[in-house]
C-alpha cells in the first residue's frame, strides 16, 4: 500500500485531470490494478513464494507499472454509495454500516452481489450454469478512443462480453459492457483468466477468478455457506468464497 500512495502522488503530477478525480472517489488503485502486469522482468508469469508459477490468488493484479499508471486509457470507479452496497452484499445491516461510514445508510430490499462492485478485478464462486457481471468504464486518455475487448477465458469457462467493442467520442464518457461466465466443464477449484480493454495503446486488462461446482454441490454448500455469512463471525466465514479473495489480493 505505501508503493501505492507513492505513485498516487506521481499520478497527481502527470496527469493532474483524472488524478484528481482518483483523489475523491479512490481511483487510483483501481488505476494500480489495471496498469500492473502479471509478468516478471524475465517476461514469464510472476511465482509464488514456493517458486510455483503463480495465480490471480498470488499476485493479484501484478507488479504495479508507473508508466502505465500516468496514463491508463480507462479506469473504473466506484464512489462512496457503492462501497456501502458491497458492505450490504458482504451481510453488514445498517447500524454496521453507519459504524464504519459515518453516515446513515439502508440497504436495498434486493441485496446486490459482491461482484456488483465495479471492480476491475472479477471472481466468482460456486458457479453452476451462467452468471453475468456489470462492469463500466471511464474514458481518461483522446476524447475519440475504440477500445476492443480480449478474453482469455479461464479453462472450462465460455466468456462473452458485449458490446465486446467501446466507442468513446469524449474524455470522462462512461461506457457499460456484460461479461457473461457459462460453465462448461466441471472444476471445482478456481480457474484463472482475464479479460483486456485495448486501443493499441492501451491494454486495460482486468484477472478473473472463476469456480466451477456441480448441482449436487450448491444443494448441499451453499445453503450452509448463505447461514455462516449471516453470523457475526463473517470475515472468518466469508473466504469461503472467492470474491473476498481477489477482491483483497488485487490491492
Amino acid at each position: 500500500m505505501p508503493s501505492s500512495l507513492v505513485f498516487f502522488s506521481f499520478g497527481v503530477i502527470f496527469n493532474q485531470c483524472w488524478a484528481i478525480a482518483c483523489n475523491n472517489s479512490c481511483l487510483f488503485l483501481w488505476v494500480v490494478v489495471v496498469a500492473a502486469t502479471y509478468l516478471d522482468n524475465t517476461g514469464e508469469v510472476i511465482r509464488n513464494g514456493s517458486a510455483i508459477t503463480g495465480t490471480a490468488f498470488d499476485y493479484g493484479a501484478g507488479q504495479i507499472n508507473p508508466n502505465a499508471a500516468a496514463d491508463p486509457g480507462l479506469v473504473y470507479e466506484a464512489t462512496a454509495y457503492d462501497y456501502s452496497l458491497f458492505l450490504c452484499s458482504l451481510g453488514y445491516n445498517t447500524s454496521d454500516i453507519s459504524i464504519i461510514t459515518g453516515s446513515q445508510f439502508v440497504c436495498p430490499a434486493q441485496t446486490p452481489t459482491t461482484t456488483d462492485l465495479n471492480y476491475p478485478s472479477i471472481a466468482i464462486s460456486a458457479l453452476n450454469g451462467k452468471r453475468i457481471v456489470t462492469r463500466t468504464v471511464t474514458n481518461v486518455g483522446p476524447a475519440s478512443s475504440v477500445y476492443k475487448s480480449v478474453i482469455q477465458a479461464p479453462s472450462g469457462i465460455k466468456v462473452l462480453i458485449t458490446p465486446n467493442v467501446l466507442k468513446f467520442t469524449k474524455t470522462g464518457e462512461k461506457l457499460t459492457f456484460n461479461i457473461t461466465f457459462t460453465a462448461s466443464q466441471v472444476t471445482g477449484e478456481y480457474v484463472f483468466g482475464s479479460y483486456t480493454w485495448t486501443d493499441g495503446s492501451h491494454d486495460v486488462r482486468s484477472p478473473i477468478a472463476v469456480q466451477v461446482v456441480s448441482k449436487w454441490w450448491m444443494t448441499k454448500w451453499v445453503p450452509t455457506i448463505t447461514r455462516d455469512l449471516e453470523t457475526p463471525s463473517l470475515t472468518s466465514k466469508f473466504p469461503l468464497l472467492g470474491e473476498f479473495r481477489l477482491h483483497t489480493v488485487a490491492w
